[in-house]
């Protein structure tokens, strides 16, 4: 299958991905979704655009984007506020998906200030 063959090849087919989740297609969008979910962190330049998809018109889509924002992990932080949306979501998988991604990508860490001491 072509998503799988896509996660397999990592970070080179983000690009393409990205450009599958603004298709008219349903499936499309939700394939897309699941296959940067597999390929995880190497996603994370287009968090946005996933972000995105939590707002779409099918609940399956709007999961599947959820799902793989958590498994992005830390590196989709900037998605926390849409995240934070579909917690209200009214589908009950989207807002578990939510909350489950919340919990993969934690809290931002601190940075440290250089030349400053505590």
């Amino acid at each position: 299958r072509t998503v799988d063959a896509l996660s397999v090849i990592g970070k080179p087919a983000v690009s393409a991905l990205a450009e599958a989740l603004k298709n008219e297609d349903v499936y499309a969008r939700l394939s897309a979704a699941l296959a940067l979910g597999l390929i995880g962190e190497p996603s994370a330049p287009i968090v946005g655009e996933l972000a995105a998809l939590l707002k779409d018109p099918h609940p399956l889509v709007r999961d599947e984007a959820a799902s793989a924002l958590g498994f992005i992990g830390p590196a989709a932080h900037k998605a926390v506020p849409a995240l934070n949306e579909a917690l209200k979501d009214e589908n009950e998988d989207v807002r578990s998906a939510a909350a489950d991604a919340l919990k993969k990508i934690g809290k931002p860490k601190a940075k440290k200030v250089e030349g400053k001491s505590s």
